[in-house]
């Protein structure tokens, strides 16, 4: 309750106010009105003059624009409620026992300390059970049933979770599997029907990770050699970079296992970029594959020089150097046959005993097991040298090798030999510096590499 008392003057208007004791702390309340409903409200006099929303007309008025007439008689301050500032919060009383002092929770008739009622001022004190009993009460308040009940639930909920996972990995290994059976078959079909490694690479690079390499590998033992082909070839033509089961296997099958051929088509650049990874363990795998791939001996020193983390330029210098570097046979070249020269520029680089020739946009590698020396198929010797050459096309109208080595490390010479097997209407592509022979006629001309200065 709250008793109104005549108030000042602001701005030339008269106001009542009422004196309000909260937290123990005497607030000066002011009563207005809204100027549209006549909706009634509390406020403050730091409310006076803001902009306020009425809660029951829902339109706009400057708090203090009208006041309601003041009356002398005591107010329920409930009956209004607050505009322009929060409500100030009323302090609870706290209650305390009229026996002994202790602090009560709102509402207790009962003091948890003493025992005494609040209102009649008995006191009523429990009588302490021996502790067997209190033992045996307490077991008693434990709900067994229920919590037999929420075990079994558990249990039947593990025991299914279980299974469904069971039923998730197998399904999953499962689909694994015929995605990994589909694309080796995707690739034996390849192989068989062009047999082009060159053009197996574009079309299957990188399809083999460290996620599938795993299954991949089981494929190296089966015994269609088809599959164990094109397994080979997917493999070495993988992404992958934890190549340390593969490199065991080359290890421990002999010089003619599928392991060993799987190093081989990777090759000695793809090698020596793994021998230069952040991983230490990538590093000696590359490493232990390079000694393998080039029958290096296979002690400490050699292992620690290729597996030191390095640039892959560096890495490859120290390789040619245990291999026997040929600077004369690298660098800038063109070809020449027939007395006439190609206007693209070869380039030809060593790592370890295998020679890279890059030609245009096209690159090639050195054949396995040969010293210093190159097979290039026809067509894509047309493809390198040319513009715009259709490999596939082409392979059904011409068939030959471009023939290159260098047996003493100082120049490149060797010949080109061309079959033609349907009749052409126009010349031949890229750089093939001669007229068409004859269909089903083959012809021989000289080429070699002259070093671009």
């Amino acid at each position: 309750m709250a008793r109104e008392i005549p108030g000042g003057q602001t701005g030339g208007v008269y106001y009542h106010t009422v004196l309000v004791c909260l937290d123990r702390r005497l607030v000066v309340v002011i009563r207005v009105l809204c100027p549209h409903c006549k909706r009634r409200y509390r406020t403050v006099t730091e409310a006076m003059g803001r902009e306020a929303v009425c809660h029951n007309c829902h339109i706009t008025f400057e708090i203090g624009q009208e006041r309601p007439p003041f009356q002398w008689k005591q107010t329920d301050l409930a009956e209004d409620s607050w505009i322009g500032v929060a409500p100030p919060e009323e302090r609870e009383e706290l209650k305390h026992c009229v026996m002994c002092d202790a602090p009560l929770e709102p509402g207790a008739v009962r003091c948890p300390a003493c025992g005494a009622n609040q209102v009649t001022g008995l006191v009523h004190r429990s009588r302490r059970q021996p502790k067997g009993d209190e033992r045996a009460g307490v077991l008693q308040l434990i709900p067994w049933r229920l919590l037999i009940a929420l075990a079994g639930v558990g249990l039947v909920a593990y025991v299914t979770y279980l299974g469904i996972s069971a039923v998730h990995r197998s399904a999953t290994v499962v689909g694994e599997d015929l995605v990994d059976q589909n694309l080796v078959n995707k690739a034996v079909r390849f192989l068989q029907e062009s047999g082009d490694e060159y053009d197996f690479a574009r079309e299957f690079g990188g399809q083999v990770t460290d996620a599938n390499l795993p299954r991949l590998m089981s494929r190296l033992g089966a015994r269609d050699p088809q599959i164990r082909r094109a397994a080979v070839q997917l493999i070495g033509n993988g992404r992958h970079t934890q190549i340390g089961s593969l490199v065991a296997e080359a290890e421990s099958g002999g010089p003619v296992s599928p392991a060993r051929e799987v190093l081989a088509v990777m090759g000695a650049r793809r090698l020596v970029e793994l021998s230069c990874d952040s991983d230490e363990g990538v590093r000696q795998s590359a490493a232990k594959a390079l000694i393998l791939l080039f029958n290096l001996p296979n002690g400490e020193a050699t292992l620690s020089e290729l597996a030191y983390p390095a640039s892959p330029e560096t890495k490859a210098a120290a390789l040619n150097k245990l291999c026997r570097p040929w600077p004369q046979a690298v660098g800038y070249f063109r070809a020449v046959a027939n007395g006439q020269g190609c206007t693209t520029r070869v380039l030809l680089e060593q790592v370890g005993r295998t020679f890279y020739m890059r030609i245009g946009a096209m690159e090639f590698r050195s054949t396995a097991g040969g010293e210093r020396s190159f097979e290039i198929p026809i067509e894509h010797w047309c493809a390198a040298t040319g513009q715009a050459v259709d490999v596939a096309g082409l392979r059904k109208l011409i068939a030959g090798l471009v023939a290159l080595e260098s047996p003493s490390g100082d120049g490149w010479a060797g010949t080109i030999r061309l079959t033609v097997k349907q009749e052409l209407a126009a010349d031949l592509p890229g750089f093939l510096p001669f007229p068409p022979p004859e269909r089903g006629q083959t012809v021989e001309v000289p080429i070699r590499l002259e070093r671009v200065r």
